[in-house]
């Protein structure tokens, strides 16, 4: 029975059998994000936890864009939701457990990697895959990109899934840097090259074609706010369906104190934070100088911040006609009052 009083519908059919299924025990974490966001850091306190199976972005590998990289996810609702469910049961298809084969060198699935076959994180052995996920008592985590929090509803209303939600975001300015460096870092240089004209009078986003498009799943600015506005809740305002199932996390509070919020995620997911997790990031703290260290990047609080450095005043003018709505819901400062800060040496 719901907070309100009202009956929970009866469990589906395909739910989980009980004997695999503690609900004080199991728990599926599901990192919602966007990509330039920061997700594959914050998923990091997720993958190198021993008791946890984590697998990196299992929607987009199953996704045609994996293939074509046209930046639009086009799994349907009902796709998704069955995917995650066998995630969830640790009950994988053979085609899921192929196309895991395929990317997971890249993607370093920690707990694929300690059964893999040879040393480049691969398993092609389904039967294998749903052992190794079961041996984690049911707690799974996974991060995904660009899927909504109405594709995510069914697991908590009709499957009634110990499900918690950490939606990742991050200041659209700072996502708007991040979409510079991803595109130019790729182009080839012809192409640089032949922009060059453009980038000084129309600034990099517009030559760069990163202000032309409203399409949810596309690199765009805009498109990037649509989906952070149209999926953002707070606390005071949770549909009855959410509570106890959503939490918001920026990505900037995660890089400024990385120990305290992963603390407050553990808290919230309802599971303790593991040594190895602690001693992890308290490492991270104590190396500042540091460029990397085990997969988290040393400098992070200044990676949060160098959209103020990077950006034209112009540049940020165009995000923030875009994104101000956002920009005010979060809690994010005025750029006049950053450059202020600049100036006085609160910023470096």
């Amino acid at each position: 029975m719901g907070k309100s009083g009202k009956l929970r519908p009866a469990m589906p059919e395909h739910a989980i059998e009980k004997s695999f299924e503690e609900r004080s025990e199991r728990v599926f974490v599901i990192l919602m994000s966007q990509r330039g966001f920061g997700s594959s850091t914050v998923g990091e306190i997720f993958n190198k936890n021993p008791k946890i199976f984590y697998l990196f972005e299992p929607l987009w590998m199953m996704s045609n864009e994996a293939e074509a990289g046209d930046g639009v996810n086009p799994l349907s609702t009902a796709t998704e939701r069955d995917i995650l469910r066998e995630i969830f049961r640790c009950k994988f298809r053979g085609d899921f457990t192929m196309m895991l084969t395929k990317y997971n060198e890249m993607l370093r699935t920690r707990r694929v990697c300690e059964v893999s076959e040879g040393t480049q994180c691969m398993i092609s052995n389904t039967t294998l895959l749903d052992e190794t996920c079961k041996r984690n008592s049911g707690r799974v985590a996974i991060k995904v990109v660009r899927t909504d929090l109405d594709k995510l509803k069914s697991l908590v209303v009709d499957d009634q899934l110990n499900v918690k939600i950490l939606h990742l975001v991050r200041d659209p300015r700072g996502v708007a840097s991040s979409l510079i460096q991803h595109v130019i870092t790729r182009l080839p240089d012809d192409d640089l090259i032949a922009l060059s004209d453009q980038l000084p009078r129309k600034g990099r986003l517009k030559a760069l074609g990163l202000l032309n498009q409203t399409i949810k799943g596309k690199n765009s600015v805009q498109a990037y706010c649509l989906w952070m506005r149209q999926n953002l809740f707070n606390s005071a305002r949770l549909p009855e369906w959410l509570e106890d199932h959503y939490k918001l996390l920026k990505f900037e509070e995660f890089a400024s104190s990385p120990i305290l919020v992963t603390k407050d995620i553990y808290n919230f997911v309802g599971l303790p934070v593991p040594l190895e997790i602690e001693q992890w990031l308290e490492l991270y703290r104590n190396n500042t100088h540091t460029a990397k260290l085990n997969g988290l990047q040393s400098n992070l609080k200044e990676r949060a911040q160098q959209w103020i450095f990077d950006l034209s005043e112009s540049e940020v003018e165009q995000v923030e006609e875009e994104c101000m709505d956002v920009i005010n819901a979060l809690g994010y400062q005025p750029y006049r009052k950053l450059k202020e800060n600049v100036k006085s040496g609160a910023i470096n």
